[in-house]
């Protein structure tokens, strides 16, 4: 009876051992899954969506740096930036050329890599036909109103009449004939009122000729620009000739064929020219280039779920 016993008990040892087997088996795996989800963290890689950080160096097929943020390669290169900042922008939202867009897709931060974009992934091929058209003669009224009344900013008072403003007080500005009276003015706004004698003169902002006081109104001061026929004025789209008529002020650019303008799109030149119009070219400069760009991510802010 006794050795029945015996093996009884150690035939339960035995369950519990396996049992302690098991359960430490169950511990050991989740402690794996607890890891991998509170202190395992993959690499996270840039998506479409994502926004990026990266600093770049580009350059022509035959090495030239045409433009780079690492502040050493533009001194290298001779090339003299306000900022150095490292480039953000939206990965396929449109904002980089094509090929830019597509070479972050997949980098991690820290990652760097060099590509090679032919003009299809940069800036495209040059399109001859590619052209903006600018006017060659440009009309203004001879005759300029000048409203009587005029309100202004407290601060834009004090910046133009070097004092506070103070009603019923005549004021004067260099270089303009007649007086401003202030009418009314309070912390923001000041109230001014207008007089100019006729015959009186003075340069409008913008011009080169003198514009003469030639009637006044309760509301308005009438000017009479008068230039003189064939002067050449400086514009933004290069040097013009000044002609008139009885009502009008003629602005032909002189531009020529092979001069550069400047435009919003930045200093365009000037291929045609049909008589009334200038022929701007609208290719990018970088137009028919393959481009290298090295490349590499600084920054990464994955996309929020849900937002486009």
């Amino acid at each position: 009876m006794k050795k029945h016993v015996e093996k009884v008990e150690h035939k339960k040892f035995k369950i519990k051992k396996s049992h302690i087997l098991l359960i430490l088996g169950i511990i050991l795996v989740l402690a794996g899954i607890a890891y991998m989800t509170f202190f395992y963290k993959p690499a996270q890689i840039v998506g479409e969506g994502d926004t990026v950080y990266v600093s770049y160096v580009g350059r022509l097929q035959n090495g030239t740096v045409f433009d780079t943020n690492v502040k050493e390669v533009a001194e290298s290169n001779g090339m003299k930036k306000s900022s150095y900042d490292s480039l953000k922008f939206r990965v396929g939202a449109g904002q980089m050329i094509k090929g830019f867009d597509n070479a972050v897709l997949g980098m991690k931060v820290g990652e760097k890599k060099t590509v090679t974009l032919p003009p299809d992934q940069a800036y495209g091929y040059y399109d001859a036909n590619k052209t903006v058209k600018l006017p060659k003669e440009q009309e203004i009224e001879r005759y300029q109103q000048l409203p009587r009344t005029v309100e202004i900013s407290f601060e834009d008072f004090v910046n133009n009449f070097g004092q506070a403003p103070q009603t019923d007080t005549a004021f004067h500005v260099e270089g303009v004939p007649g007086t401003f009276m202030v009418s009314y003015f309070d912390k923001d706004n000041v109230t001014v009122l207008r007089d100019m004698p006729i015959g009186s003169n003075f340069t409008l902002p913008g011009t080169k000729w003198p514009s003469f006081v030639v009637n006044k109104t309760s509301d308005s001061i009438i000017l009479r620009q008068d230039p003189e026929n064939g002067m050449e004025l400086d514009t933004g789209y290069g040097p013009a000739i000044i002609t008139y008529t009885d009502d009008k002020v003629i602005m032909t650019l002189s531009t020529k064929v092979g001069d550069y303008v400047a435009t919003k799109r930045g200093n365009l030149k000037v291929v045609g020219d049909t008589g009334k119009e200038l022929l701007l070219d609208a290719n990018h400069p970088l137009a028919n280039q393959t481009l290298v760009f090295d490349i590499e991510l600084v920054k990464l802010e994955k996309k929020l779920v849900g937002l486009n």
